[in-house]
């Protein structure tokens, strides 16, 4: 049964994160605190009781996902995410987006990248880190030549807005993973919602 109260608990507690997150720019701000406690428990219970993971398309073997199970705490971000999306168009002033996936990772000791920057379909993105971590493996950002570390602290993270195809903030996990796994909450929106074009026709983003 899908818990409304604890919906609405998330989306208070996220909104209330935002308006105290620390702007790094204006594309970039790290974020504490954003879930509350029941909800960071039900995830944890869903991340130790899950046996089915599927892999991340672009990193199948070394970063596993939950997407979606009905009627869990999944279908309950899926539903706060939603209702966020306004408070995430008047935190950038923008009016395009929608939600357009919410993941749970789990990264494995072998999981590395490179700086990158991400698909140009994301327009806003928020890393939610879960549970407790070497601090350093978090995210480095690089701002305009400025190295910017967010730690790995669980309940906080960043949010991120590509601004523009050509301004989109490079970044990559501060290191490997050290203990085994990472787990983290990833959720995405999108001027193109869930119907997201192919990332590789440059003509869809015009």
């Amino acid at each position: 049964m899908i818990d409304q109260n604890l919906i609405q608990q998330i989306v208070s507690s996220t909104k209330a994160s935002l308006d105290t997150a620390i702007r790094t720019n204006e594309q970039l701000s790290m974020v504490q605190n954003v879930f509350p406690s029941a909800c960071i428990d039900k995830i944890k219970t869903l991340v130790e009781l899950n046996k089915v993971w599927k892999p991340v398309a672009y990193h199948p073997d070394s970063r596993l996902m939950i997407d979606w199970i009905p009627e869990s705490i999944v279908e309950e971000l899926h539903i706060a995410g939603e209702l966020l999306t306004d408070k995430i168009k008047q935190y950038y002033s923008i009016d395009n987006i929608k939600l357009q996936s919410l993941q749970i990772w789990k990264d494995t000791a072998t999981h590395s990248m490179s700086m990158h920057q991400d698909n140009p379909v994301i327009d806003v993105a928020l890393q939610v880190y879960l549970f407790n971590n070497d601090p350093t493996e978090g995210t480095t950002f690089d701002v305009a030549g400025n190295l910017i570390d967010v730690p790995f602290k669980s309940n906080n993270g960043y949010l991120l807005w590509k601004k523009s195809n050509e301004e989109r903030i490079p970044h990559k996990p501060t290191k490997a993973v050290s203990n085994g796994e990472r787990i983290s909450l990833y959720i995405t929106w999108s001027r193109f919602g869930k119907q997201a074009p192919d990332a590789n026709n440059p003509a869809a983003f015009l």
